[in-house]
């Protein structure tokens, strides 16, 4: 038996302890409600003849949305667009400017003076210092043949292709 079938059948055994636990303590509570002793009250297990509900063949948004492995993509497509807009903003030259005033003197009688007075004016301009910044300079000389924002475009649009095929045909057998 491979690995895969045993970890199923464990856990649906697992399921079915718990269901019978599950079902021990709604007998104990319905006990309590019609006034019985618990020990003393049992319901006979019925298996259930009635037929499942059919499902339009239109396929809701929702049993998509909820699938980890499309939230995954979904999330992967989040993560490419801010690293879209971060590399955008690298683009783009960061300038500084900064202004300082105020008064210097020796002596504390000449500190209101105008000689005493003291300002700066600068600017710097820091160049790019994460590797995504100095990815985008480069970006006219070297151009890649597919950006990230697109590989998880194209992950995301083949994911949810391929999972609605799959629910399709689940819901179609």
């Amino acid at each position: 038996m491979s690995r895969r079938k045993k970890t199923l059948l464990n856990t649906t055994r697992t399921q079915a302890i718990l269901l019978t636990q599950q079902r021990k303590q709604l007998e104990d509570a319905i006990a309590v409600f019609v006034g019985k002793p618990a020990p003393d009250f049992h319901l006979p297990p019925k298996e259930l003849d009635a037929e499942p509900p059919s499902i339009n063949a239109g396929l809701p948004s929702d049993l998509l949305e909820r699938r980890p492995d499309i939230a995954e993509a979904e999330r992967e497509m989040a993560i490419a667009n801010a690293q879209v807009g971060i590399a955008r903003a690298a683009y783009f030259p960061s300038l500084n400017l900064y202004a300082n005033g105020g008064w210097q003197s020796a002596d504390i009688a000449k500190l209101m003076n105008v000689q005493s007075t003291l300002w700066a004016i600068g600017a710097n301009a820091p160049k790019p210092s994460s590797p995504a910044a100095s990815a985008v300079l480069k970006f006219n000389s070297q151009k890649p043949a597919m950006t990230p924002a697109s590989r998880a475009i194209v992950k995301l649009s083949s994911t949810l292709s391929a999972k609605c095929r799959t629910t399709s045909r689940v819901f179609s057998s």
